[in-house]
């Protein structure tokens, strides 16, 4: 568990573009950003979380949420990797202050006992994966689907 925490936070997926970036924004930009980088946050996690109840097909349709957030890929790859790391995270510790997404800390427990560790090393080696490809202009949609299929 410990070598993919480092795998995660070594990566260059957490985009920090926003923060180093705010200087240039407006407040009221800033306020429109923030909010809908809220909105993609929490329709990937409701996405996420219904993972255990879809087949296989239904998680395919997920690359929907690829194309309405084309633009901010970045921000989805960081997400999932936080998602799936906190709920790593969850199954190893069970301590509530370890999750970084603690308004979701219920889901996160729930679905602790949906994934084992081995799948979520697999996911989360997945996403690192499928993200390098992308950069490497790798084609988009075949590559999202095979993340999808991972996922399940």
């Amino acid at each position: 568990s410990k070598i993919i925490f480092t795998k995660i936070f070594n990566s260059s997926i957490i985009d920090t573009s926003l923060i180093e970036n705010s200087k240039q924004y407006s407040q009221e930009e800033l306020k429109q950003k923030d909010e809908s980088f809220e909105e993609m946050r929490q329709e990937l996690f409701k996405f996420l979380s219904q993972i255990p109840q879809l087949s296989q097909l239904e998680v395919m349709k997920g690359a929907q949420l690829w194309d309405q957030f084309k633009g901010e890929q970045e921000a989805l790859f960081s997400l999932l990797l936080i998602w799936y790391r906190d709920i790593l995270v969850y199954r190893e510790t069970r301590d509530p202050a370890q999750i970084l997404c603690a308004d979701q800390m219920e889901t996160i427990a729930s679905m602790a006992s949906y994934y084992d560790d081995r799948k979520l090393i697999q996911i989360t080696d997945k996403v690192l994966d499928i993200h390098k490809k992308l950069k490497a202009n790798a084609n988009a949609a075949l590559a999202i689907d095979c993340l999808l299929m991972e996922l399940k």
